[in-house]
């Protein structure tokens, strides 16, 4: 009687062993994650020096550094960003934004989601105790299987018991499981991170486009105010018998324009407003009580100390695709784990009795323990292309990492490129508009003393609305620049959840087959069960045997 524990476990090894010798085939990922210092950042992001210095948007120029090259001035990123701009309206925006914005609330739902299945998968870790207690009344039948003196009469059958069942999960299956959820709740977190990245950015540039609105819709009074001024000089030139009914005609027919124009950007600020509202989770109420923009201050832009190492630390999307490759490569441990046999104890003891009066007696004791064995031998394939299947989540997920990444880096080359063009434009446009002014009043001086025609102060007047326009829109362009390239660098979001650890280590557990095209056909391959049917996997196949971590 000594001897059976031993059989018993010797036996548990040898199935162990057999379900090892069996064919799976070989299914590896094809994508491999990208080392984002091997990337070239490019002459925009490596030759942009950093100073200490702010930059003021109102008035930038571009400082010449080492060589030659353009100078962006900038300290590092804050969380806070948007403060720079030096507005307590848009500040008090953004705090409204974030605790009543509908799609900011819709992130952190998911987040609860996530949550509830990483607790689902990590309660399979811990052993199931079930209490069942049954108590019935039953009639026997006198021609069944009831001996006497019960067939025939009625009397209780009553059961109570304890069961306690664990699986010893030896392969790593319900660990990998779990660590996958844990991947997955830790990259919806960071998703609450980009949600809230992104609706700032939205909201600050949205205001800015604000700002521009007003200052455009000043342009255009000034201009109705000037041609109202030169309407009046010519009325009383051609009451003066100087000019023509024509040039009269001719004054009368620009002021109307320019009231439509009034009308369509007194439209734009209407609407501006209202998505403003919008974006701060309010009704387009909120929107009619903002006032007029005040951006102002020193807009600070800044570059990481070191890109694009601590550039991709920053950006909540590629933290969070990282932790999703993490979670699909415990996906595929998870999957090699189920070629092996899965082994559960389990336990019971209660009560059993055909009547109350013994239900709690000596004799009603019951009681019994044992393993339990499932070793998948035919499965029509179902293991291997499940295997496929997760191989294939995490060269999605790889690929998607990848493609975020080499997105970040654009996106910061492209707003560095932007900051330092649209300071060299707003100087260059400064010298512009400052030629146009002078040129309008010499041509009004003239147009009032009688020496220059009326079309010479129009075409002045032209050009000085023009240019009054261009540098409005690249002052407004300068504020949005800030704001983009703020979200580029992740808005001063820093990764503590030791994102890139974990993505070495999965890559490292899971490297790309060689040769894609052979990949890509044993992926096909999967699909068809195997010769002698099996679903098995060769010893050492599983790489969730390897797997560390603290239980839940």
């Amino acid at each position: 009687m000594t001897c059976r524990p031993a059989k018993l476990w010797i036996a548990i090894g040898v199935v162990a062993a057999l379900a090892g010798c069996a064919e799976r085939g070989s299914i590896r990922p094809t994508a491999q994650p990208l080392d984002a210092n091997t990337l070239d950042p490019g002459r925009d992001i490596t030759g942009a020096a950093i100073t200490p210095a702010a930059i003021t948007p109102a008035a930038v120029t571009p400082a010449a550094g080492p060589g030659g090259a353009s100078t962006i001035t900038a300290p590092e990123t804050t969380q806070r960003w948007w403060q720079a701009y030096g507005d307590p309206q848009l500040d008090a925006l953004v705090e409204i934004a974030f605790a009543q914005n509908p799609d900011l609330r819709i992130a952190r739902d998911r987040i609860e989601q996530a949550q509830a299945s990483a607790g689902a998968a990590g309660a399979v870790l811990w052993p199931k105790l079930d209490a069942d207690g049954k108590f019935n009344r039953v009639h026997a039948s006198k021609l069944g299987e009831t001996p006497p003196p019960l067939n025939g009469k009625l009397f209780w059958d009553n059961n109570a018991d304890l069961s306690l069942s664990y699986e010893l999960d030896l392969w790593g299956k319900n660990r990998s499981s779990w660590q996958a959820a844990l991947g997955g709740l830790r990259a919806a977190e960071l998703d609450v991170g980009e949600a809230r990245l992104s609706l700032q950015t939205a909201l600050v540039r949205t205001y800015v486009r604000l700002s521009q609105a007003y200052a455009v819709r000043d342009v255009l009074s000034d201009t109705l105010e000037q041609q109202q001024q030169v309407l009046t000089i010519t009325q009383r030139r051609y009451a003066a018998g100087l000019v023509s009914a024509l040039q009269v005609s001719q004054a009368e027919a620009q002021v109307d324009p320019v009231r439509v124009r009034l009308e369509q950007a007194d439209n734009s600020i209407s609407a501006l407003r209202n998505q403003l509202a919008a974006l701060s989770g309010q009704g387009p109420g909120a929107g009619d009580a903002l006032l007029r923009p005040a951006l102002g201050g020193a807009i600070e832009v800044s570059l990481p100390s070191a890109v694009p190492a601590q550039l991709i630390g920053r950006r909540p999307d590629v933290i969070a695709a990282r932790w999703r490759v993490e979670a699909a490569a415990h996906g595929i441990d998870a999957a090699n784990a189920q070629f092996y046999p899965n082994i559960n104890l389990s336990a019971f003891a209660g009560l059993q009795a055909l009547s109350f009066d013994k239900l709690f007696g000596g004799d009603a004791v019951i009681y019994g323990y044992g393993p339990a064995i499932t070793l998948p031998i035919f499965e029509g394939g179902r293991l291997r292309a499940n295997l496929a299947g997760r191989t294939a989540d995490y060269d999605l997920a790889v690929d998607r990492y990848n493609a975020a990444l080499i997105q970040a880096l654009q996106q910061v080359a492209d707003e560095i490129a932007a900051v330092r063009s649209n300071a060299r434009q707003r100087a260059q446009a400064q010298t512009a508009l400052d030629t146009a002014q002078r040129a309008y009043d010499q041509a009004l001086i003239g147009f009032r003393a009688g020496l220059t025609d009326y079309l010479t102060v129009l075409s002045t007047q032209t050009g000085l609305l023009a240019q009054r326009q261009t540098l409005a829109q690249i002052e407004a362009a300068q504020l949005d620049a800030y704001a983009a390239l703020m979200q580029a660098l992740g808005g001063g979001f820093s990764d503590d959840t030791d994102s890139a650890a974990a993505l070495q280590k999965a890559s490292a557990a899971h490297p790309a087959a060689v040769d894609a095209a052979q990949a890509s056909d044993r992926h096909n391959a999967a699909l068809v069960p195997s010769a002698n049917g099996t679903d098995a996997v060769p010893v050492g196949g599983s790489d969730a045997a390897t797997n560390t971590g603290a239980l839940p």
